[in-house]
């Protein structure tokens, strides 16, 4: 639950129940291994090629997954800690079914399997339970608190609807960042971490847990939007607690032509106001086949939970129609996002926020309208008098100002995008760092680098000493005709060097050696600059030169020895990890064994 977000449609978020039964969004393992075979088969010939049979995907999966199972020692399983092809665990594994599939059957059919289910599984709340929820990989890792163990397991939460209940009354304060939600209610997200509906068992609970906290006096002075892909089963429910009270909006998600089915189930749910969650669109919805009898509300966005080249596109004709088609029929319409891959009149816009929600850079062909439905602005009308507002709705987290808030986006982005070669993230990295920026959702700068990056607050200091160190050196190297450095550990053995022009003459010999090691070398596996090739430079112009007997350090040498030579050898490995060079990575591993005398 979250009592402030940064989605544009409500002030908060709650979940009585975290997890999901499964949708298009976050679909069952059967769906997700079919489009692998598929994908995969016609890479190879036909839908399902010669060399790749049905159920192939299945078959190598479970194997990956029954020994990744089987290392985890019984002391240490978790209940969902599953031997079992489930959706959490094709997506764990899913490198390394990339990579079982690239031995076996080439790069080609290796980069069809990846795109398969990276197209399959976009589901937001999904993948935030897959990162913070038990993995077979990672058996020493538990579920984040509140999160359920994996999505597929279904949990409740009792007390979350009533502590959100007590929340501050937001009607007829304003938001500069927002001004079209001025004036309302608190606008409460039910169910964005999951669907509250994905069992019949689940009803007792509801209606304790959620009904009864909504209709309470407190739980009157908000609104509450309960969004689920089971309207069918939301019709149900209502009817057995004898319809929603007036400060309930139900609402549905369709993403294609496929489950406009689920608009005729909403109209069924004995509610007085009813919205449409069209995000994200996985194609254009024909407007005359879009039946909005009985519908107050259309929320409408495009994909964004993927990468760029896995993204379905969102044209913004799809939604100049279906504004227009709102407009006709008196629904209110809420542009929300363009998504990632935004086309116009058939050619590519380009957006720098990923999730194309930012207005200002939208093109001018883009209906600016985020519009609530009349029935919001009823409630509770007239309370506030004359309609003047009375504060602001969001406090400024961390004192950060829309500005700030706005150039943490913008490098942080920088940094995710690079982060396959922090180098080039690292001023960004710096950025946040100095100013601070990451306080607007983390407490430190740690916590930003570990919960949205994966690096430790020491590995982060490195990248940063290295891309300072880079870019001093970038203009004299260019003169030069040299190349930069292009990891942390080969920054890190020059920056031990304090004199510049040291410096300079240590990397001309290091490249120099370089090219000599590549005469009559594979030119398959061509020598390159290392760390390791800069330090023997460095070490020997120092007088410090390494014995021959020392370049196999093992258990011959000091402990001091060993440890600085692991400490460069996992620097490189970390860098290859991050490109997934297996190659570099088979060698690293033995070198890191070799220098521990392992």
């Amino acid at each position: 639950m979250s009592r402030e977000t940064d989605i544009q449609w409500c002030d908060s978020t709650v979940n009585p129940i975290m997890g999901c039964a499964g949708c298009e969004l976050f679909p069952n393992t059967e769906s997700v291994l079919a489009a692998i075979d598929q994908a995969v088969g016609r890479v190879l010939g036909g839908d399902v090629g010669a060399r790749w049979g049905a159920g192939q995907a299945k078959k190598i999966y479970r194997s990956l997954i029954f020994e990744a199972f089987d290392a985890i020692p019984e002391d240490r399983r978790k209940a969902g800690h599953k031997r079992a092809v489930t959706t959490t665990n094709l997506w764990h594994l899913r490198e390394r079914f990339v990579q079982a599939v690239r031995q076996s059957h080439g790069a080609q059919a290796a980069e069809a399997a990846r795109g398969a289910i990276a197209r399959e599984v976009t589901c937001y709340a999904a993948k935030l339970h897959l990162n913070k929820g038990l993995s077979i990989l990672k058996p020493e890792r538990k579920a984040h608190p509140g999160y359920a163990p994996a999505f597929e397991q279904v949990t409740q939460y009792a007390e979350r609807v009533q502590e959100a209940a007590g929340w501050e009354d937001l009607r007829g304060k304003s938001d500069p960042d927002r001004p079209w939600i001025d004036g309302l209610p608190r606008l409460i997200f039910v169910s964005d971490m999951g669907d509250a509906l994905s069992r019949d068992s689940d009803f007792t609970f509801l209606e304790e847990r959620l009904i009864a906290p909504i209709q309470s006096e407190a739980g009157r002075r908000h609104l509450w939007l309960w969004l689920t892909k089971r309207p069918d089963r939301m019709a149900r429910f209502a009817e057995r607690v004898g319809g929603f009270p007036d400060n309930v909006c139900a609402m549905t998600t369709v993403t294609s032509r496929e489950h406009l089915g689920r608009i005729d189930d909403l109209r069924q749910v004995k509610a007085e106001i009813r919205g449409l969650s069209i995000e994200p669109l996985f194609e254009r919805l024909p407007p005359e086949q879009v039946d909005l009898t009985g519908i107050d509300w259309l929320i409408l966005g495009g994909e964004s939970g993927a990468e760029l080249k896995d993204s379905r596109p969102f044209a913004i004709e799809w939604a100049e129609e279906l504004r227009q088609h709102c407009r006709q029929n008196g629904v209110a319409f809420f542009l929300k996002q363009l998504g990632r891959r935004v086309t116009w009149r058939d050619e590519v816009v380009t957006l720098k926020d990923r999730h194309g929600g930012e207005w200002d850079e939208w093109p001018e062909e883009a209906p600016r309208v985020r519009e609530f439905p009349q029935a919001f602005h009823r409630y509770r009308a007239g309370e506030c008098g004359d309609g003047q507002t009375m504060g602001l709705r969001r406090q400024r987290q961390g004192g950060m100002t829309p500005g700030e808030k706005r150039e943490f986006d913008r490098l942080n982005g920088i940094v995710g995008r690079f982060a396959r070669d922090l180098i080039v993230a690292a001023d960004a990295l710096y950025q946040i760092r100095d100013q601070r920026l990451y306080r607007g959702q983390f407490r430190t700068f740690s916590e930003y680098c570990e919960s949205v990056h994966q690096l430790s607050r020491q590995y982060a200091d490195r990248l940063i000493k290295a891309g300072q160190l880079r870019s001093e050196l970038a203009p004299i190297v260019s003169n030069l005709g040299l190349e930069l450095p292009d990891n942390e550990a080969q920054l890190r053995e020059l920056a031990r060097i304090k004199e510049p022009q040291q410096r300079i003459e240590i990397l001309k010999e290091a490249h120099n050696r370089a090219r000599d090691l590549n005469t009559g070398a594979s030119a398959a596996r061509p020598s390159r600059l290392t760390a390791k090739l800069i330090k023997a430079v460095r070490d020997e112009t120092s007088g410090n030169e390494t014995p021959p007997t020392a370049a196999k350090r093992g258990s011959g040498s000091s402990p001091k020895d060993r440890m600085a030579e692991a400490r460069d050898v996992l620097s490189e490995l970390e860098d290859a990890v991050r490109t997934q060079d297996m190659g570099s990575i088979r060698r690293l591993v033995k070198s890191l064994r070799k220098a521990l005398g392992a």
